[in-house]
C-alpha cells in the first residue's frame, strides 16, 4: 500500500512539474518585474514537489535556469540600449 501512495505522489508531481515547464516556456511569466516573482514561485512549487515526490526535479530546475539566463541576458540588452541611447552612460561627461 506505501509503494502505490509513494508511486502516486511521483506521477502527481511528474504531470504537475510538465504543466509548470509548459507554463514557464510560454515567455509571458519571464517579462518585466514579474520575472523575479515568477520565478521565486516557480523555486517555491519545485522544492514543494520534490519533498512530496521524494524525488528531484532535474529537468525543471534545468528549465528554471535556462529561462532565467535568457530573462537576464534579454534584461541585460535592454539596459544597456536605453544606456546608450540616452545618453546618461557610466562614464559621468
Amino acid at each position: 500500500m506505501a509503494g502505490a501512495l509513494a508511486d502516486a505522489r511521483r506521477l502527481l508531481w511528474d504531470e504537475a512539474a510538465r504543466k509548470l515547464s509548459m507554463l514557464l516556456s510560454s515567455q509571458s511569466g519571464f517579462q518585466g518585474e514579474h520575472f523575479l516573482q515568477v520565478l521565486e514561485w516557480s523555486q517555491r512549487i519545485v522544492a514543494i514537489g520534490e519533498v512530496f515526490s521524494g524525488m528531484e526535479s532535474g529537468a525543471l530546475r534545468m528549465s528554471l535556469a535556462r529561462q532565467s539566463g535568457v530573462f537576464f541576458k534579454s534584461f541585460h540588452k535592454s539596459n544597456m540600449e536605453v544606456g546608450v541611447v540616452g545618453g546618461g552612460g557610466w562614464c559621468g561627461g
